[in-house]
C-alpha cells in the first residue's frame, strides 16, 4: 500500500486515499483436468477512515475498486470471460507502529468482468492481510 497526499480529517475521524498493488495467486482445489492456479496482478485505489487512536491502534475500514490482469480467463470450471477484471474490496482492521506503518486486517474481495462478457463467473477471497505503508 502506498500513501497518496490526498487525506484530512473529519473532527476525529480521518481519512485518506491510498494506492494498492498487489500480486496474488489464485488455486483452484476442484478435481479438474483444466487449468488449477491463476496469476492476478491489480491495481485499486482504496479510500481508508480511521478512527481514534487507542491503546492497542488505530481502528480503520477500507473500500476499494480497481482493475486486475490475470494470466487467462480461466481457472478450475470457472469460465471469466476476460482476462483482466474489476476488483474491489471491503475490510476493518487496525494500524499500529510509530507511524501507523503496520496493519492487520480482514477483507472481502471480489472480482469480475462486470457483465461486458458472459461468463461472467466471478472470483470471490476472504482474507487475513498484514500490510506496511511505505512512507
Amino acid at each position: 500500500m502506498f500513501p497518496s497526499h490526498w487525506a484530512g480529517t473529519w473532527g476525529s475521524v480521518g481519512w485518506a486515499v491510498n494506492w494498492n498493488v498487489d500480486v496474488a495467486e489464485w488455486r483452484s482445489h476442484e478435481d479438474t483436468e483444466n487449468r488449477k492456479t491463476l496469476w492476478d496482478v491489480g491495481f485499486t485505489p482504496s479510500l481508508r477512515v480511521r478512527g481514534d487512536t487507542t491503546p492497542i491502534g488505530r481502528p480503520f475500514a477500507d473500500l476499494g475498486l480497481g482493475i486486475h490482469v490475470l494470466e487467462d480467463d480461466h481457472i478450475g470450471t470457472k469460465q471469466l470471460g476476460l482476462s483482466w477484471l474489476f476488483g474491489e474490496f471491503g475490510g476493518v482492521g487496525l494500524q499500529f507502529g510509530a507511524h501507523d506503518e503496520f496493519g492487520v486486517s480482514v477483507r472481502v474481495m471480489h472480482e469480475s468482468n462486470g457483465s461486458i462478457r458472459e461468463p461472467n463467473n466471478g472470483l470471490t477471497a476472504y482474507m487475513l492481510r498484514l500490510e506496511y505503508a511505505f512512507e
